[in-house]
């Protein structure tokens, strides 16, 4: 499931502790989220170009990324309890049984599961594609030390297909759900 650390830049699929969420309030105050894991979803392809711009492979700057996305990865327990988001004062869902198990096959489209086995430093974790940051560019580059695991290329290409899939879902109406 796990690829060879690179840190020369990030990847689709990279798995990051310690980033912190810096935003203004309404009040216009300064408030910060941490979560224990951040996963990378944006595109490999928009990555790596913005990569090579910034080495000057190309002659104009346009490839260049301000933000790179990445989703909070949660510990599936607290998940699955609901209190996976106690740190922002929100009571989430309780998973059943049945549910649950559907979320750990990654049949659930708004979250894919992690199971990292062989990688003692990394727990099992579920990504909630609801839960969608943007961080700077440069931040991200600073924090690549923090960077604790990269998905394989076969398991990045999953976290991209579900990851699309969820975010251009049609909007139904919910009798229609």
């Amino acid at each position: 499931m796990f690829g060879a650390l690179l840190t020369d830049r990030p990847h689709q699929g990279d798995i990051f502790q310690k980033l912190q969420y810096k935003f203004i309030t309404e009040d216009g105050e300064t408030e910060t989220i941490v979560f224990p894991f951040w996963v990378i979803v944006a595109q490999e392809c928009d990555l790596e170009h913005d990569y090579n711009a910034h080495q000057g492979k190309y002659k104009d700057q346009d490839k260049y990324l301000q933000t790179i996305l990445a989703c909070p990865a949660f510990l599936q327990d607290q998940l699955k309890e609901g209190i996976h988001m106690q740190n922002l004062a929100l009571k989430m869902e309780h998973w059943g049984s049945d549910n649950w198990k559907k979320m750990l096959a990654n049949r659930e489209r708004r979250f894919h599961a992690i199971t990292p086995e062989g990688i003692d430093a990394l727990p099992n974790l579920i990504i909630d594609f609801k839960r969608v940051f943007s961080f700077p560019r440069d931040y991200i580059y600073a924090q690549l030390g923090n960077k604790v695991a990269s998905l394989d290329i076969l398991y990045r290409e999953q976290l991209s297909q579900r990851w699309a899939n969820f975010s251009s879902r049609i909007a139904l109406p919910d009798e229609l759900v």
